[in-house]
């Protein structure tokens, strides 16, 4: 197998884990270049799990994993410094700490949606300086700490519909500090009020998305 190239792991047994192991990974080819974990019962990521043999991996897909509730001390990026797509959708994530993802230094899209997200803790983006997607649809979002998007420094698109979002103040979004943003989707929200400087530094935001929502 040392020309493997994607490995899916789909239902890997019915009997719940409480986390992957350390080094689960370590004996694969080093060719791989795509992983597929889907509907899997363990409950939380060890913290080298993918330590040693995925080091050239360039796709990471953690899908409908219902068990997996948060990713905390950086457990992803361990031995995934070449990460370009990062996929942890359809799940029952509710929390992310603090530099959960310092490290993924190469990462260019980030998917968290359709989890079960209520607040974000500040820096939780940071050392994600080439990141240019994040979605965070279909999650229970509310409100933003200004320092949230701390290290989103090549953001390009943004994508928070179908939350709980009531209103955009003026320093939802840190103050402009997206300033690289090229598209802002909050559709499908509770949206009724937009302070006027909301936007202010969005240089280079070209589309806004703001349908399905309460504004008048």
């Amino acid at each position: 197998l040392t020309r493997l190239k994607s490995l899916w792991l789909d239902s890997t047994g019915s009997t719940v884990t409480a986390a992957l192991p350390d080094y689960y990974f370590a004996d694969v080819p080093t060719s791989l270049y795509e992983l597929h974990i889907r509907s899997s019962s363990f409950a939380s990521i060890g913290n080298n799990t993918f330590a040693d043999g995925l080091g050239q991996l360039n796709s990471l897909y953690l899908v409908n994993n219902s068990r997996l509730s948060s990713i905390d001390n950086r457990p992803v990026a361990t031995g995934l410094g070449n990460l370009v797509y990062l996929q942890l959708s359809y799940s029952s994530i509710s929390s992310l700490s603090a530099n959960s993802f310092a490290g993924l230094d190469q990462l260019d899209s980030l998917l968290l949606d359709n989890n079960g997200l209520s607040s974000l803790s500040p820096n939780t983006f940071v050392g994600l300086g080439k990141l240019t997607e994040l979605d965070l649809s279909y999650n229970s979002l509310s409100s933003f700490n200004s320092d949230t998007w701390n290290g989103l420094v090549s953001i390009r698109g943004l994508i928070l519909d179908n939350n709980l979002i009531s209103s955009i103040a003026n320093s939802m979004f840190g103050g402009g500090g997206l300033s690289t943003l090229y598209s802002l989707n909050v559709r499908n929200n509770h949206l009724s009020m937009i302070e006027p400087n909301a936007f202010a530094g969005f240089d280079s935001l070209q589309h806004l998305r703001l349908s399905g929502n309460q504004l008048t």
